[in-house]
């Protein structure tokens, strides 16, 4: 590489200063970064940061505000190029939107590490639950229609813990009164006749296409739906005051994004994911524990970090 040619990841991040100080387009970090103030959960925002991350440097469409879902950073003329447009405050939103669609996409549609269990035969595989507060979701128009039902009966018995009420019902603003959570869980589906607008293939920036497994295409297609919910009609500037998105942005939204994450993977598949069924997402202070950072990372909350096969 000429040491005179930045590449995209040196522009976006200003790790060069030297070099990125010539160059007008490097974005601030305060645009695209996620902040954390307190200990406990770096777990969940590096996730979503290396998402957001991923998404702004490898699936931005030219300019168009038409971002992808890359798989990989797939070798492409723009990027050899270092073709790098000024990041714009709607994208970060954006990415946000979709970073958080994905994650949820994956935990809805990966199956169980241990499928064999007779329990998870017919387990619900095609659907996003998002917690939020109670109608932070009515607002929003969007193609991906939700339903809405009341907090599930496991948010119910978190909250109403002695030990947790009073501290988690003042983090989410909720209710201390364990019978009225002030949450609502939004549904939002996959439905089978959905599938033709989902399409077989992605782009790299460039005309290429490239080829997704049928998986993919749903994974894809589900996360899509999730984050024009979250950004309330769509992608690109939201007609609405506030978004759904802004319930994950403001305080209590990493409870909000666990709570949805383990309410789309289910408790029973979670556990099924787990070398021991009986160990905990959260260990000591709060932090996230391996089997969460699976779960975020790969749609399984899986207890190791190599490929759940040893001889």
């Amino acid at each position: 590489v000429s040491t005179t040619t930045l590449m995209p990841l040196e522009i976006f991040t200003g790790s060069n200063k030297q070099r990125c100080h010539q160059q007008s387009n490097t974005p601030p970090k305060e645009l695209w970064g996620l902040t954390q103030k307190h200990g406990g959960p770096c777990g969940v925002l590096a996730a979503v940061q290396a998402e957001m991350i991923r998404i702004l440097l490898f699936g931005r469409g030219g300019g168009k505000r038409d971002l992808y879902f890359p798989f990989s950073p797939k070798a492409n003329e723009n990027y050899k190029q270092c073709e790098m447009a000024e990041i714009t405050p709607v994208e970060v939103q954006e990415s946000m939107a979709m970073a958080i669609g994905m994650i949820l996409a994956r935990a809805a549609l990966m199956p169980p590490a241990a499928a064999t269990k007779g329990s998870l035969q017919n387990y619900d595989k095609s659907s996003v639950r998002l917690v939020l507060p109670d109608g932070s979701g009515s607002s929003a128009q969007t193609d991906a229609q939700s339903t809405t039902t009341s907090a599930s009966s496991w948010i119910q018995e978190m909250l109403s813990s002695p030990s947790k009420s009073e501290s988690m019902a003042d983090t989410m603003n909720t209710s201390a009164n364990p019978s009225s959570s002030g949450l609502s869980v939004h549904i939002i589906d996959a439905a089978e006749n959905d599938a033709s607008s989902a399409t077989a293939t992605t782009t790299n920036h460039d005309a290429s296409p490239v080829a997704l497994t049928k998986e993919q295409t749903q994974m894809i297609h589900l996360a899509k739906k999730v984050a024009n919910f979250l950004l309330g009609d769509g992608m690109g500037v939201t007609k609405t005051p506030t978004t759904p998105l802004e319930c994950f942005q403001g305080p209590g939204g990493v409870m909000f994004l666990v709570m949805s994450l383990v309410e789309t993977r289910g408790i029973d598949r979670i556990r099924c994911d787990m070398d021991d069924p009986n160990t905990t997402i959260t260990a000591q202070f709060g932090h996230s524990s391996q089997e969460l950072m699976n779960l975020l990372l790969t749609g399984q909350a899986l207890s190791n970090v190599f490929d759940n096969s040893m001889s």
